[in-house]
């Protein structure tokens, strides 16, 4: 059992507005919550001097995994983009006063965010984590932490984010209702492989719009095996959103998503 981490957040403005995530002492990324929509957004302040590949893939019909993918189209930059998931349903890669091709860097996956059930909504992979300074974590009222307990740090690691409606998370995870803003134990949220296995998660609840039905965004934190062998210089990050969810179950259809991979040299 992992030893106790804040792992329930309630984004309400009043006063959090985000949440800086760590493992252990390795600032990772930060969550926040749009002002005046039920939005999010994802951000990696330690990537902002880092070189970027934004890539859109189009996983061919009949198929739900492969090993090797070449995306449809790719665009450098050297500066990592912000993962935003709107109100509409658009998800961006995007970052201030910086141009993203439109075409790869966008994705409608819903008419309304309201529309999840616990759906996909990112997976972000990091890999030489050791190659990331050791940071404190922001002593503000507006922001909140949580450092997750990793001993010792792994080599690789994956965060897969799942967002709900209330009433489906509860049934999926029926330990809800005893949690309260900032816990501080761990959640392990049992796979359902029939491994006997628990990931531990952390969970967001998105109150922060008083006429609109909370949304919760659950992040599930698994160690993995290293992504790339031959990258050893610098810290490696990758996402995968975008997700376009009518075509996820359906063979029939091409199903898009888009990604980013960043480098981060010492």
């Amino acid at each position: 059992m992992p030893p106790a981490y804040k792992s329930y957040f309630e984004i309400n403005y009043n006063p959090a507005r985000r949440v800086q995530v760590f493992l252990n002492s390795k600032y990772i990324f930060t969550i926040g919550a749009y002002k005046k929509e039920m939005g999010f957004y994802i951000d990696f302040p330690n990537f902002n001097a880092s070189n970027s590949t934004v890539s859109d893939y189009v996983l061919p019909k009949g198929k739900r995994q492969i090993d090797t993918l070449t995306p449809r189209k790719s665009e450098f930059k050297n500066i990592c983009p912000k993962l935003s998931f709107h109100e509409s349903g658009m998800v961006l890669l995007s970052k201030g006063g910086i141009f993203f091709d439109k075409e790869i860097s966008r994705q409608v996956t819903r008419d309304s965010i309201f529309e999840n059930n616990g759906s996909h909504v990112f997976t972000i992979s990091l890999q030489n984590l050791n190659h990331l300074p050791d940071e404190p974590y922001t002593t503000s009222k507006k922001v909140r932490h949580t450092s997750l307990p990793f001993h010792p740090l792994p080599e690789a690691i994956k965060f897969v984010g799942n967002l709900w409606k209330k009433s489906d998370l509860k049934s999926s995870f029926v330990d809800l209702s005893i949690l309260k803003d900032n816990t501080e134990f761990p959640i392990v949220w049992p796979r359902n492989d029939g491994s006997n296995l628990g990931d531990i998660v952390f969970i967001l609840k998105f109150c922060h719009l008083k006429n609109a039905e909370p949304m919760y965004l659950t992040v599930r934190c698994m160690p993995i095996p290293m992504m790339d062998k031959d990258y050893t210089s610098g810290t490696l990050l990758t996402l995968i959103s975008g997700l376009i969810f009518g075509e996820i179950n359906d063979l029939d259809k091409d199903s898009k998503f888009i990604s980013f991979m960043a480098k981060k040299d010492v």
